[in-house]
Formats: structure tokens, sequence, C-alpha cells
């Protein structure tokens, strides 16, 4: 399962980074993660929230990056929705955002376009 760190305070650096579940450890009541870093870490069940696969998305984001529309989207697109995680993949003219993640935020009617929120701020 993919999981979101959330709640830590100590090392809230790690908040909202993503990882997979590798597998849990009774001893010592924490979930045992990889992270998408590729480094390990070991947390509580309170501090993961469960991230929701979602199919590939194909975005077209602006030089920014702060805008992402679904390509050869003309409206709204139905299947995406505010607050879905989304994989920026299949871009030819920024290939350095391929792979990186973020949250849909609001779908701008005027731009139409989604405001992506982007793990790497």
């Amino acid at each position: 399962s993919r999981v979101r760190i959330a709640g830590l305070r100590t090392q809230s650096h790690l908040n909202r980074q993503l990882g997979t579940v590798v597998e849990w450890d009774d001893a010592e009541g924490r979930w045992r993660l990889l992270m998408d870093d590729g480094c390990g870490k070991m947390l509580r069940p309170a501090n993961l929230e469960l991230v929701t696969e979602l199919p590939t998305t194909s975005l077209q984001c602006g030089s920014d990056s702060s805008t992402c529309s679904a390509v050869g989207s003309s409206s709204r697109p139905l299947s995406l929705s505010v607050g879905m995680r989304i994989e920026v993949t299949g871009l030819q003219a920024l290939p350095e955002l391929n792979g990186q993640q973020g949250e849909l935020v609001e779908w701008v009617e005027s731009e139409e376009r989604w405001r992506v929120r982007m793990d790497d701020g």
C-alpha cells in the first residue's frame, strides 16, 4: 500500500513524503516503509495516511509547474477531482517534471486547467 507521512513533530520535514508499506513489525508496533527516495523508515500507524492509487494521468504543466491540465482536455475531466493524487507523465517540453507527484487543488475554469500542489513545493 502507498502511504503519506503525517503528523510528525520532531521530524516534521518528513511530513507529506510518500512511501510503500513493506511489513508490520509487531515487536516495535510500527510499519516498515520503503520511501520514494529509497530510504527505509519505521512509523506508527497514527503517522501514516493511506494514499489511494490512481491510474496514471498525463498532465500538461505550465513552465512554473504551478498549473497543470489533463493532456487533450477541453473541459473539466470527470475522472479527476479535488484532493486526488496525481503523477505527471509524458511531458516533452519539461521532462524534468515527469515522475513528480502532487495533489489536485482546484479546477480553474477560465484557464481550463487544474491547479496542482506538487509534493516538492
